[in-house]
């Protein structure tokens, strides 16, 4: 019944908030984001934002059956399927690039999702529980949960996108591209290093259940060593070289965003030792 209230839920919010931004993307067009064309990507989102929380929740639950391969495998054939399908198309020199890529994001989220959640169902005979029951108890006691757990999360969202949203606002699109795509190197990187921290939890909370505390240290020493003897090199190459990394990246337009790269160095430390903190306190 968790994984029906927990599901059922999620998808609700989604829905509810589909529903709201689909009738304020013409004013979100005009007043913030400034341009008519806008109002298709809003629409684009709302699909991508359906199918996104769908496969959150099928990598979530994999992973809480210690399926890390599949859980962590369906996110990056995601991102992986993007990626060649970008340059793809981007070698192919179509028009409307912008809007092509935007179709690419919507379709592959889509159909991994429903790759994802089918194998999730059709592998995990736990859940499916034939006859579904209500019982009241449980879920006013989820639902108290789930419903200040969601607008915490969505608190937490908004101030940690805070900077783009303020750019986006008060500044041109143009500013917006050069800051995103300075944020976009960091964050591939501090994704890369939270997956590798995230394969351990599962075995963590098992030997919490077991109170094998020894284990459960040497786990989170191993972990922190392992990342730090990456991320340390790593951020000094980003520090000493930001404008070839962007000018590899992006081109020589970008270059001048190379302070912002700078200073995003120390960015990446303590934003991958606060996810795998979170992580664990979690």
């Amino acid at each position: 019944n968790l994984f029906i209230y927990s599901f059922v839920l999620q998808m609700l919010l989604t829905v509810l908030f589909s529903v709201m931004i689909y009738f304020l993307s013409g004013y979100l067009s005009k007043e913030y984001f400034h341009s008519d064309l806008s109002v298709i990507f809003i629409k684009y989102f709302l699909i991508y934002f359906f199918a996104s929380n769908l496969l959150i929740i099928s990598t979530d639950v994999l992973l809480a059956y210690k399926k890390n391969v599949f859980s962590q495998g369906f996110v990056f054939f995601q991102f992986f399927s993007i990626l060649v399908l970008s340059v793809f198309v981007f070698y192919l020199n179509l028009n409307n690039l912008v809007f092509k890529y935007a179709l690419i994001w919507v379709i592959v989220t889509l159909f991994i999702s429903i790759i994802s959640f089918g194998y999730l169902i059709s592998s995990e005979s736990s859940l499916y529980l034939g006859e579904v029951y209500f019982d009241k108890k449980l879920f006013s006691d989820f639902f108290k949960m789930s419903f200040f757990s969601f607008f915490s999360d969505f608190g937490i969202l908004i101030l940690f996108n805070m900077d783009l949203i303020l750019i986006t606002y008060f500044l041109s699109l143009q500013d917006f591209a050069y800051y995103s795509n300075v944020l976009s190197i960091i964050t591939v990187f501090a994704s890369i290093f939270s997956s590798i921290s995230i394969i351990f939890i599962p075995y963590i909370s098992e030997y919490f259940e077991k109170l094998e505390f020894d284990k459960i240290r040497k786990i989170i020493d191993f972990v922190y060593n392992l990342l730090l003897f990456i991320i340390l090199p790593l951020s000094l190459v980003i520090y000493l070289f930001p404008e070839k990394i962007l000018e590899l990246l992006y081109g020589p337009d970008y270059v001048k965003a190379s302070n912002v790269l700078s200073f995003f160095v120390f960015f990446i430390i303590f934003r991958i030792l606060i996810k795998y903190n979170i992580n664990l306190l979690t």
